[in-house]
């Protein structure tokens, strides 16, 4: 039975919470949000992340731009632009329950990969990671739940 996704495949609002990992494991709350939109030609997810660390909240902006999934593929490519990490791309790869996306930059030094399973039409849970030239960066956990806007 083919399942059928709400994340990216449709248009939404989702808000997300959990933990950030930085190099060393310590552990930071986190909270966002994510905007996904279809436009014909280039369909964009729009996301932050707050992170309450003891230097304060950081914010960390990702704003991807994905090409729309052709009939009959069950993956597609993206290009995000990171403030932190700089332009990155990467795949989105729908196999069964879940979204694993990788992560890359032009020169080669960033990787990563995020994998989101479905738990529901309006829960994913996300975990992931990034390294830099053999090295962590960061990992986090995190559940996204999507809003219906208007209601509170």
């Amino acid at each position: 039975m083919k399942i059928r996704h709400t994340f990216l495949m449709e248009e939404g609002y989702w808000m997300a919470t959990g933990e950030f990992f930085d190099q060393f494991g310590n552990a930071i709350p986190v909270e966002g949000s994510a905007r996904v939109t279809h436009g014909k030609e280039l369909w964009r997810s729009q996301g932050v992340m707050r992170l309450d660390g003891q230097g304060g909240q950081t914010e960390i902006e990702n704003n991807y731009e994905i090409r729309p999934f052709e009939e009959g593929r069950d993956y597609t490519g993206w290009t995000s632009s990171n403030p932190a990490l700089g332009k990155l791309t990467g795949l989105f790869v729908i196999v069964d329950d879940s979204i694993i996306s990788t992560i890359s930059s032009e020169d080669g030094q960033i990787s990563g990969i995020e994998y989101m399973v479905k738990v529901s039409d309006y829960h994913y849970r996300s975990r992931g990671f990034i390294f830099r030239n053999g090295e962590k960066v960061s990992s986090w956990a995190a559940e996204l739940v999507r809003k219906i806007e208007g209601l509170h």
